[in-house]
């Protein structure tokens, strides 16, 4: 949708024909995200440009005046991501990057469900691991997206040296108080219940928080 055809009906098209609707907009394809579309880039000037409310500075006056939680120093940030039907969180300090999904090669004479093969990342052969198949995940039917694939890769700081993990989708990180977490339960599986430390909510999502340390060690054990 071009920027001069911006009408106060389409200010929201990003939730209706975008990403985060049901991804029919025509113009969709060749910006891949809507943050790069310039009806997007408008519409946050707009928002940037207008007047602000006339208790603007009273209301946040009062909000910064409140005292600080006292649980401020029990905040914990995880990167959330889905494998098949399953939302799981990792710490962003194992974290490298997220990327978009690209070919895995297939190595030879491998028959390990965690060895996927390797991929090419800027120039680089990075090793290509499956979480399912560490954490005992069934895989879904594949079902082509209406619009561009959710589908990313996770760059993991291993011990042994960088990983790529592929994963169905990437929501971002999510921060949450120790006191929202709950402790797994007994009905996981062995193999989910040995790297999972704790489940959060999430959006209706009971979020799966893995253990870092574990999960990379047992990959590159596997891959020794």
């Amino acid at each position: 949708m071009s920027p001069d055809r911006l009408t106060s009906s389409d200010t929201d098209c990003w939730n209706r024909i975008g990403n985060r609707g049901n991804r029919s907009c025509p113009d969709l394809p060749r910006h891949i995200h809507c943050r790069n579309c310039p009806v997007f880039s408008q519409a946050a000037r707009r928002l940037l440009d207008r007047e602000p409310p006339s208790d603007y500075a009273k209301t946040w006056t009062l909000h910064y005046g409140q005292p600080p939680d006292a649980r401020g120093d029990q905040i914990q940030s995880a990167v959330l991501f889905r494998l098949a039907d399953e939302w799981l969180g990792i710490t962003p300090m194992v974290l490298l990057e997220v990327c978009d999904s690209c070919p895995i090669h297939i190595l030879p004479h491998q028959r390990q469900k965690i060895l996927r093969g390797v991929v090419n990342h800027r120039g680089i052969l990075v090793i290509c691991v499956s979480l399912e198949g560490l954490l005992d995940i069934k895989p879904q039917p594949c079902i082509a997206p209406a619009g561009p694939s959710p589908e990313r890769l996770l760059l993991l700081k291993a011990p042994g040296g960088t990983l790529a993990a592929p994963v169905q989708e990437v929501a971002g990180i999510h921060r949450f108080f120790l006191d929202e977490t709950q402790p797994p339960p007994s009905t996981l599986s062995r193999a989910r219940i040995s790297y999972t430390q704790a489940l959060v909510t999430w959006r209706h999502h009971r979020v799966a928080l893995l253990k870092p340390e574990p999960l990379l060690d047992e990959l590159n054990r596997c891959l020794a």
